[in-house]
């Protein structure tokens, strides 16, 4: 009484006393050292071989040592003990044959040497030792004068050094422990029991006073608002987890609402981590703000994550295209033109690191052209230098050093300064894979913030306390939670040391100890809040799999009776009655409003103007889509969305054979056999991979040859019988009408025109009398010698525009060919044909007169659908359809229209997923 106090944790008064840290815990640079004697040490025949190089192992294994080291034991002690059991212990420890007895001492040898290599290593590196240090302070406490008096309380389990260091301070000053313990609940207490027993063991005096709760509440000094029973509790029974935190936030916000402030209300978790995402979106929904530290995987920062990318890149790992996704991140801030034309200029599927020494003589503006120099200055001297690489891009990139509050950048950033030896050694490729293990393993801590409800992990509860407490996830395996097996030395081997090195002073805590410890945490959170305790559970967890409630609720219920409430929410009341209603985020859910598709328009009148412009030039593509669907026509020509461009696909194969057929037919063989034509075929296929082969990997490129290749036989084998057949050659390849911008998205590889330089204006006149410009490029025109015959014809990959699609106006594309062709040779009869490359045939649509129909005939080797005539009456019905159709799109694009028209060709759109109305 009347003396001055501080308060330390009780480690922190140890290190106040001597000045000495005990090490609980390797740091990173520790694991790291322990890395490489493992490499050194074992070999692939060894106990531990397999993994060796593990990262998880040598984090395991070093926390291992640590918690060993504090327990007492030591690599001698280990070996003693381990031969100590094979002889008398070998029982308790399971070890029934010689098999086991032979593994038992392989593997304890094994631990012994590793951590006396360790220890050797720890040491000439100048880094601290755990058993050194632990030494060292109780060296210290032991020629310590005097020390103040003090009152240990809150610790549920005493480590042997803790015990020897309790041992010494007792001699020289007075100590006293503050222990959880019900003499009516023995078993609830079980580790203040486990204290006792080793504070008697270590020579500890003891002198016991037991507190009942009437005592302590008339102690002088003691709040009088502290209960003397538990608080009243209420559980909650909710469906699932995310409607477990939307319960829990509206009933926060009822109490906030009744006088409580958020600050005196907390919420508890076992593992806060595990549910924080949830928990920040639905808080913030509710206006509920959130304080606390979690420690979350460092592969959760986006930051760390898109570093790590740019590391992996800079060192080969990847390729173009991963390139141009990490160059579009909106931190970089970069002209999203100069990265289009980047993506035009390389290949996408080229080494990560010759794509970047290429892409800086590409890049046309300034700030990506700085950027990629500095890249390729940094690219040069890793791995070797990748702790100042790493430092340099985070300035680079972010813009700063790392803060307090860049937590995951200091742990990222110490985690590669403490592999500093191996990114000498070791390969880009190794590099990278160390890399991505050590981020895949560690954890830093996130601050949520610095006011409102506090978030806290059960262990700790009760040191803080508050008015109200949420407890969260009260299920089967988290309260209580089933503790695992130590992965180095099991439950029954402990027990066996413990046995076997009782004399030295050696305890390693079991299981057994660390489960017993689970009903008195639960005692501890009942003792938290000083109001109203609210304890949660979700019915289900995810995919809907069974849930099961902690037994410790059931418990709870039998002993308080009434005094425990149970609220039953079903998935019905996920929608609050209006009157329950505490905030605007309930109103939108208490009356929810019948969903209307709302009507597609454009709000701004200059993109409505500019969808509405008709003077242009229209290609014929665009044509197709505009009357096929307005929304994909807006998507695709107005907004210029372009798809993802993804692996080998079909359109490949169809350019690519496409550029083949064109050089070939260009420059056909002297002969008209059909061997020279497949020969001419298959070296202008290899002519355009050699040129310019697509932007594939090379086995895909491979892939595409042999199809490719494939095609161009069988259409070697049917040319020269057509041309023989027909009576025509070939006048035009790519033969280009109303410009040369004329759109053609299908293809990945291009010819140059056959008219690149001035290319026919066609006009086309709707029903209205308005006319619109047209372009294209038509694939083939064949021509007979006095030029009275024109054949139009269209390489397709698939299937073609049926007679009956023909004659109903439906092909598009073919009609304004034929229109095309008519407006340049006004007297020449003109057929249109379409070649099916795949299935091997050339359909002709004819005009129903005696000569053409003679001329263009079906062949004996021919289907019967090969040729087919189209009278008159048809021809113009399919003329009179298409104006109709084109009047109507023009006539609805004039006034912006973009309604989207649902249909089959919904599944094939590469916009059906901006649209809502796509049938896929």
């Amino acid at each position: 009484a009347g003396a001055d106090h501080e308060v330390y944790d009780w480690h922190g008064y140890l290190r106040a006393l001597t000045g000495v840290t005990l090490i609980t815990q390797p740091t990173p640079e520790m694991v790291a050292l322990l890395g490489e004697v493992c490499e050194q040490t074992l070999s692939p025949q060894s106990y531990f071989g397999k993994v060796r190089g593990s990262i998880r192992f040598h984090n395991a294994l070093a926390q291992s040592f640590c918690r060993w080291s504090m327990d007492g034991l030591t690599p001698e002690l280990l070996e003693q003990g381990s031969a100590t059991t094979a002889r008398l212990y070998a029982h308790l420890a399971e070890l029934d044959d010689d098999a086991l007895l032979e593994e038992w001492e392989t593997k304890t040898t094994e631990l012994a040497l590793l951590w006396q290599a360790w220890q050797n290593a720890l040491q000439h590196s100048g880094q601290p030792e755990p058993i050194r240090v632990r030494q060292s302070l109780l060296n210290a406490l032991q020629y310590l004068p005097d020390a103040p008096p003090f009152l240990l309380a809150g610790l549920t389990e005493l480590t042997v050094v803790e015990l020897e260091a309790l041992r010494i301070l007792e001699d020289k000053t007075q100590v006293a422990l503050a222990l959880l313990y019900d003499a009516a609940y023995p078993q609830r207490y079980a580790p203040t029991d486990r204290i006792r027993r080793l504070l008697s063991q270590w020579g500890v005096r003891i002198e016991e006073v037991q507190l009942s709760e009437q005592e302590f509440s008339v102690m002088p000094g003691s709040p009088e608002s502290h209960p003397a029973t538990p608080a009243p509790a209420t559980i909650l029974d909710t469906p699932n987890p995310l409607y477990e935190v939307e319960t829990v936030a509206r009933e926060i916000l009822r109490l906030h609402h009744e006088g409580v402030p958020f600050s005196e209300m907390a919420v508890l978790l076992r593992q806060p981590e595990s549910l924080i995402e949830t928990l920040e979106v639905i808080f913030k929904r509710y206006e509920i703000p959130l304080q606390g530290e979690v420690g979350l995987p460092l592969e959760r920062s986006w930051r760390v994550r898109w570093l790590m990318k740019g590391v992996c890149l800079l060192l080969n790992v990847g390729s173009g295209e991963d390139w141009l996704h990490w160059l579009e991140h909106p931190q970089l801030e970069l002209d999203a033109t100069a990265l289009r034309r980047l993506r035009r200029a390389l290949r996408r599927h080229m080494p990560a690191a010759l794509w970047l020494e290429r892409a800086q003589g590409h890049a046309s503006e300034p700030e990506l052209q700085r950027l990629l120099s500095e890249l390729n200055t940094l690219r040069q001297t890793l791995p070797a230098d990748l702790p100042q690489v790493a430092r340099r891009l985070i300035l680079k990139l972010l813009g700063s050093t790392t803060t307090e509050r860049d937590a995951d950048l200091s742990e990222w950033l110490r985690l590669i300064d403490a592999y500093g030896r191996a990114w000498r050694r070791y390969s880009a490729q190794q590099s990278v894979a160390l890399l991505e293990r050590l981020v895949s393993g560690a954890r830093a801590p996130r601050k949520l913030g610095s006011d409102g409800v506090r978030l806290l992990p059960m262990e700790y509860a009760d040191f803080v306390g508050a008015r109200t407490v949420f407890v969260l996830q009260v299920l089967e395996g988290t309260l209580p939670r089933r503790h695992p097996d130590d992965p180095f030395l099991r439950e029954v081997e402990r027990t066996a040391l413990n046995q076997a090195l009782q004399s030295e002073g050696v305890y390693l805590p079991t299981r057994a100890d660390y489960q017993a410890g689970e009903p008195m945490l639960f005692q501890r959170v009942l003792q938290t809040p000083q109001e109203r305790l609210y304890l949660s559970y979700s019915r289900t967890q995810g995919g809907d799999s069974d849930a099961l409630p902690s037994f410790y609720l059931e418990e709870l219920k039998a002993e308080c009776g009434d005094a425990v409430q149970t609220r039953f929410y079903s998935l019905e009341q996920i929608t609050p009655a209006p009157e329950a209603c505490l905030h605007p985020y309930d109103h939108t859910l208490s009356q929810p409003i019948e969903y209307i598709e709302p009507a597609l328009s454009v709000r701004r009148s200059e993109l409505r103007n500019h969808i509405a412009q008709t003077g242009r030039r229209f290609s014929v593509t665009e044509l197709e889509t505009l009357v096929r669907c307005p929304f994909e026509h807006f998507a695709r020509y107005l907004l210029r969305l372009r798809p993802a461009q993804r692996e080998l696909s079909v359109r490949d194969v169809g350019s690519l054979t496409h550029a083949a057929l064109c050089r070939a037919v260009r420059h056909p063989p002297q002969s008209h056999q059909a061997r020279d034509w497949i020969d001419t075929l298959t070296h202008q296929l290899q002519a355009v991979l050699s040129g310019g082969a697509p932007d594939l990997p090379d086995w895909q490129v491979q892939v595409l040859h042999a199809l490719a290749q494939r095609l161009l036989r069988r259409f070697g084998l049917r040319e020269p019988l057509y041309q023989q057949h027909f009576d025509l050659q070939p006048f035009a390849c790519e033969w280009a009408f109303g410009g040369t911008d004329a759109d053609d998205e299908e293809r990945t590889l291009t010819e140059p025109l056959h008219n690149q330089q001035e290319p026919r204006a066609i006009a086309y006149r709707l029903n209205n009398g308005q006319e619109i410009r047209l372009c294209g490029i038509i694939d083939r025109i064949d021509l007979s010698a006095n030029r009275d015959v024109a054949l139009v014809m269209d390489y397709k990959l698939g299937n073609a525009p049926s007679k009956r699609d023909f004659v109903e106006g439906r092909a598009i594309q073919g009609l304004l060919y034929l229109h095309a062709v008519k407006t340049v040779l006004p007297d020449a009869q003109v057929v249109l044909a379409y070649d099916q490359l795949k299935s091997a045939r050339r359909v002709r649509l004819v005009p129903n007169q005696t000569p053409l129909v003679q001329r263009f005939r079906r062949m004996e080797h021919e289907e019967p659908g090969d040729c087919q005539t189209v009278g008159l009456a048809q021809w113009r019905q399919a003329e009179q359809r298409l104006r109709e159709s084109l009047t109507r799109a023009m006539g609805l694009l004039s006034a912006a229209h973009i309604e989207p028209t649902p249909g089959d060709h919904c599944r094939r759109c590469a916009f059906g997923d901006l649209c809502r109305r796509a049938q896929r």
